[in-house]
Parts: structure tokens; sequence; C-alpha cells
């Protein structure tokens, strides 16, 4: 057996091991792939070329070939993920691999369906020891062209009061001239913002097929104010 002295103490190993330690780490460093599983519930044909796994934090893309009377709306692992990139006949969504399996759901609508959400406010106080209600507002759209409002207060409680309104449609062109006033779309590209603690609020609406949500972890600086202009402007025609 050959004797080596490694640094200054003189310590001795035997060159067997350190012909072992030296091979044996190249396949430690490289050989062992970190991938994590995409499970597809019930959606999976929906998908162009789905992939099952990917490596911890490589990016994610995911095709839907849409059809021209249906709205697509993606979740993974439960929350919304919004569409990176809306074409003619597709809808591109991305993420980054997080360190475990993933989920992805659709759920599909018609524009010929009974009723399609147009519009959505939802707010709510989080953080605390005990649940707080939340208020939301859905807008619908029917097959004859006029709005369904329903507002729920106290959500989540068992104080919790629905109210129904009906409005012709002039709440989409107001409500579609304050979104491109305000720039929802660009929202998407700001960094995060440091929202006050234990709010959660957004504004999700309807646009190519597809949910757009802007919320206050994403916004401007006068985002709040946005927001509660949306909300306000719903209310106002609730009578």
């Amino acid at each position: 057996m050959i004797w080596y002295n490694i640094g200054r103490k003189e310590k001795q190993y035997p060159y067997n091991v350190i012909i072992a330690t030296v091979l044996f780490m190249p396949f430690n460093l490289f050989g062992n792939r970190n991938t994590h599983k995409i499970n597809y519930q019930g959606c999976r044909k929906l998908f162009e070329n789905a992939p099952d796994e990917y490596d911890e934090n490589a990016k994610v893309t995911l095709v839907i070939k849409t059809e021209p009377d249906r709205i697509y709306e993606v979740r993974k692992d439960g929350y919304e993920l919004p569409a990176a990139e809306r074409k003619a006949d597709q809808l591109v969504y991305e993420f980054r691999m997080p360190g475990r399996d993933v989920k992805i759901q659709v759920r599909q609508t018609g524009k010929n369906d009974r009723e399609v959400l147009l519009f959505e406010y939802y707010n709510r106080v989080t953080g605390t020891a005990i649940p707080r209600p939340y208020y939301q507002i859905l807008v619908y759209k029917n097959r004859k062209g006029s709005l369904t409002i329903k507002e729920c207060v106290d959500g989540g409680s068992s104080d919790q009061v629905i109210n129904t309104y009906s409005d012709s449609g002039e709440l989409t062109e107001r409500l579609r001239k304050l979104i491109e006033e305000y720039d929802l779309q660009g929202w998407s590209s700001l960094d995060n913002y440091e929202c006050i603690d234990g709010r959660a609020e957004y504004f999700r609406y309807l646009e190519d097929n597809t949910y757009i949500t802007v919320s206050v972890n994403k916004m401007p600086e006068e985002g709040l104010k946005i927001l509660g202009t949306l909300a306000c402007t719903i209310r106002n025609y609730m009578k």
C-alpha cells in the first residue's frame, strides 16, 4: 500500500482512500438530480407536450391550445396562475419549480354558459389568531348581456350575508376604462410591494379568455387607492 503525507500535520492517508474520495465527489455534486413531479388534476390533455417532472428551480412552461368560446382559469396548488403570454390560439403559463411536487388544475367555462364571471373584488384582514371574515364582490354576465352583482359581507362567518343586484351592462364599460387608465396589465412587471402586513386584497378581471389578478403584493405606489376606486365603482352600481 502507498502512503501520502497531506497537510502540515503530516497526517497519513492510504492511496486507495484518496482515489475513492475523488471519484465520489463528481457523482455527489452532479449526479444527484433533485426533480419533482407535476400532477395534472384531470387536465393533462389540455396542455401541449405536458412535462411530467422538472428539476428544482427550473423554469416550467405550460401551453394551452385554446378554443374561441372557452375561458380558462389555471391554478397551481390552489392558487391562480396568471398567463405569462396570450396568443390568438394559445395561453402560456410559467413558474419556477419549487422543492416539492405541484398540482395543476384548470377550470373551463364557455361564453355561452348561463353565467360568466367578469370581475371580482376581494378584501380580508389576515394574520390574526382567529380568522377574520372577508368582503367580496362578484360580477357575472348572463347570456342576454345583463349583469348580476353578488356582494358577500362577513364571508366565511356565521353572520355571512349575500346581496344580489342587477345592471344593464354599463358597469362593464366603466370598469374597462379604469383598467386601461390604471394600466392594470402592467402591474405584473412591477417589483413586489412592501404592503401593510395583515392585508389580503385583490381585483380580478377576464381578459382574452383568461383571468388577470392585481393585488397588494405587486402594485404601484398608489395601488391601494386604485383597488379602492375599483371597489367603489362596482358599489355605485349596486342599487
